[in-house]
């Protein structure tokens, strides 16, 4: 579920020279160089899943974007190509849908590449896989009942069954508006809370995301298997996301499906909290 382009460039690119040029020419561009050959960028408080370069072993350059990237996104990837084909003297290049493989080519993970004039998207284009986008992540939610995590430049967000069922009356066009304000808001307008103590059990499919909650620090809390409270020093009660939303404190806000910003709470608040997750005590699933 991603978007892929490809630039082919007559002079050396390096993605260190690169991201220094688009810090001086570009505002509000944050960055995080994430291997020798992978960068990711976004517009700070504007983008919802940001824009990954990647140079691929051929040297072609990679321009990938992912399942609801959102306006400001797919401006970035143009500026982004436009920059680096009038840098380092680069073609773009887009996937031909129409080619056909032979079984040699398929074997081999041969891509037919063709050209393709600038801009990467034009306004009608941004327009379509937005709303293509919501349409996708829409059906799977409700035809599957589970959640869909959304990778953020900050943090995850999460939309599940309750998230579409809040907002079933909404157009396509309003419902993409809603869920880009959410990842948006997850990333850019909660407070910085550390995501504190989380830990993993057990292997393979039977491995379980495990967070413990201590109410020593303010903290924030994302979507895992099961949420731990230590009641004393041989006692841990165990229970779900969902059951945690049905007890919230009311000093805690939830932000989306289950990202909470839980600041720390006074003895009295965290003891009620206590009596009301142990009757959903799950500890011996775990």
């Amino acid at each position: 579920m991603s978007k892929t382009h490809y630039i082919q460039t007559n002079l050396e690119f390096s993605i260190d020279s690169f991201i220094q040029h688009i810090a001086e020419e570009i505002e509000h561009v944050e960055y995080q160089k994430r291997a020798d050959n992978l960068c990711y960028l976004w517009f700070s408080e504007a983008s919802t899943r940001g824009v990954d370069i990647t140079i691929e072993e051929n040297e072609l350059i990679e321009i990938r974007n992912t399942i609801m990237s959102n306006g400001a996104d797919y401006y970035l990837t143009n500026i982004l190509a436009d920059a680096i084909c009038t840098v380092y003297d680069g073609t773009l290049l887009t996937i031909d849908d129409d080619y056909e493989y032979t079984n040699y080519e398929l074997d081999d993970d041969v891509l037919k590449l063709m050209a393709k004039e600038l801009p990467v998207y034009t306004d009608e284009q941004i327009e379509k896989s937005v709303f293509d986008d919501t349409k996708t992540l829409k059906a799977i939610i409700n035809s599957q009942k589970t959640t869909m995590t959304v990778f953020g430049p900050i943090r995850t967000t999460h939309f599940g069954v309750e998230f579409m069922n809040s907002f079933e009356d909404k157009s396509i066009e309003g419902l993409t508006k809603i869920m880009h304000k959410y990842i948006q808001a997850v990333n850019y307008n909660i407070p910085n809370y550390s995501y504190g103590n989380v830990m993993t059990t057990g292997e393979g499919e039977n491995q379980k995301t495990l967070k413990l909650l201590t109410n020593q620090v303010d903290c924030l809390i994302d979507k895992y298997d099961y949420i731990l409270f230590q009641i004393d020093e041989e006692t841990i009660y165990a229970i779900t996301n969902d059951d945690l939303n049905s007890i919230l404190p009311k000093q805690w806000t939830r932000v989306d499906e289950y990202t909470i910003v839980a600041p720390k709470l006074n003895i009295v608040e965290w003891k009620n909290l206590l009596q009301r997750v142990y009757p959903l005590n799950k500890f011996n699933e775990i």
